[in-house]
């Protein structure tokens, strides 16, 4: 990884990267919570690619990003890119930022190409992936913080072999998630601090087979976690229960 500032508004950064999508982040450290959301588990973690980060002032800032396909981080198999673009502002109190990813992330068919996978099926294709994400953050008082992550990921049918050397798109309706996590925050002492995480988790169309889904491949889960944070010296204990619903069995 290396980065270039071409001026206080402006650096370039070159190779791997965490992802700047979603609330949650990789370093447990940083999170409340010790368990993840699902918006975390599903969401893009590492970039490898070309983004720019912009500041313009008045806590107004931006990213524009070129990388590898989503978590395909030490080389590009597909040969295909995606887009990453970031719009946020930020203030005393919190900030709000939206973040989009656009493109293919498994490439394209070639007519040339084998027709076959492994197990003697024809090959598949998916479409190229869209997700929009808002992240968010405020301290409403001294002690009272709330957080707020919603998102949606789709991706479009793709295209298929239909016979040796013969490709066509597929038809249907694009497959998807979205979901939408409250993260209300209570300081009760500079040791201890109290927080929850509701969250609602959508998926669609056979998206991820992740939990019971019905005959049109939809379903949803909700989970409540309740966690606290107790520091003692440079030790933090996260005593935490969860519970998980879902719509199917």
């Amino acid at each position: 990884f290396a980065y270039y500032k071409f001026s206080d508004a402006v650096t370039l950064n070159m190779g791997q990267f965490n992802t700047f999508v979603g609330y949650e982040v990789i370093s447990p450290t940083i999170n409340f919570n010790y368990s993840t959301s699902y918006l975390f588990s599903w969401g893009p973690f590492n970039h490898t690619g070309v983004r720019a980060d912009f500041t313009f002032g008045n806590g107004f800032v931006g990213k524009l990003a070129v990388m590898n396909p989503t978590d395909i981080v030490e080389f590009n198999p597909v040969n295909t890119m995606t887009l990453g673009a970031q719009s946020g502002k930020t203030g005393d109190k919190g900030g709000i930022w939206l973040n989009f990813l656009y493109g293919d992330q498994d490439g394209t068919l070639d007519e040339d190409g084998p027709s076959f996978d492994d197990d003697g099926e024809l090959i598949t294709s998916t479409g190229s992936l869209f997700q929009a994400d808002v992240t968010a953050g405020w301290n409403l008082t001294d002690k009272f913080y709330l957080g707020v992550n919603a998102s949606i990921q789709s991706v479009a049918p793709g295209e298929a072999f239909t016979a040796p050397g013969v490709i066509n798109d597929l038809d249907g309706d694009a497959s998807s998630f979205s979901g939408i996590a409250l993260y209300p925050k209570l300081t009760l002492s500079e040791n201890f601090a109290l927080g929850l995480r509701a969250e609602y988790f959508s998926i669609k169309n056979g998206h991820l087979g992740i939990i019971g889904l019905d005959d049109n491949g939809d379903g949803s889960v909700m989970e409540f976690t309740l966690s606290g944070n107790y520091k003692v010296g440079g030790f933090t204990f996260i005593p935490e229960f969860r519970i998980d619903t879902t719509s199917e069995d």
